[in-house]
């Protein structure tokens, strides 16, 4: 199965109640950045081309520019919506350089992880851009629709604090178009964790009702 949703609309949430073995292409995005922060620029460059296998990774020197300024600053101690900002300018470089990095860096963790590649076995919680959503076209698709005013409200709770520029990042528009292409719509706004639970059952219950016809 695979979330899509603007952040705030419930994902991580949503997926701790599937139960399920959770990924993210986000995971190798924190990793790569910890570790630059806690060790050198050098070393997050070299998990980053171990992703290339024998590909040719171009743009070195950009991506190291940015690994450096991460080393220096240490965004994820600054706080969340700081540590965001550099979360979504790795991203979107490594994109730009290949725009299946990160859809790669999952199939690769699953490979490793030699999970059950069954549609109930596994969510991926953080889909939000066309060939994300593409690379995963097999599997179950749940969009996550809330309310602009609560997912402020829940972003400020967790976060901190949250500006619109946070807010429109590329990766939060693109995901809109997906909508009307995913398999199942949950609308989180205003729902207790009771209500979400039984919003969340009923639609895996109809997967596998699907699954077994």
């Amino acid at each position: 199965m695979i979330l899509i949703g603007k952040m705030g609309s419930g994902k991580s949430t949503v997926a701790n109640i599937m139960d399920v073995q959770q990924f993210a292409f986000a995971d190798l995005l924190k990793e790569i950045i910890t570790e630059t922060e806690n060790t050198t620029a050098s070393h997050g460059l070299h998990i980053i081309s171990s992703q290339f296998e024998e590909e040719r990774f171009t743009d070195q020197s950009r991506v190291y520019n940015l690994l450096k300024e991460i080393h220096r600053v240490k965004p994820t101690k600054q706080g969340k919506q700081y540590a965001r900002w550099y979360y979504q300018q790795l991203g979107q470089l490594m994109r730009e350089i290949d725009p299946l990095f990160w859809v790669k860096a999952v199939r690769n963790k699953m490979k490793h992880q030699k999970y059950r590649w069954d549609k109930l076995d596994y969510v991926i919680t953080d889909c939000r851009f066309k060939n994300e959503f593409k690379a995963f076209k097999e599997d179950y698709s749940i969009y996550l629709e809330c309310d602009d005013t609560e997912r402020i409200k829940r972003l400020k709770e967790r976060d901190g604090d949250v500006t619109l520029e946070y807010m429109k990042d590329i990766s939060e528009i693109e995901l809109e178009s997906l909508k009307n292409r995913c398999d199942y719509i949950i609308d989180t706004t205003g729902l207790t964790m009771d209500e979400l639970q039984q919003e969340v059952w009923e639609v895996m219950c109809d997967i596998e009702q699907n699954q077994e016809e």
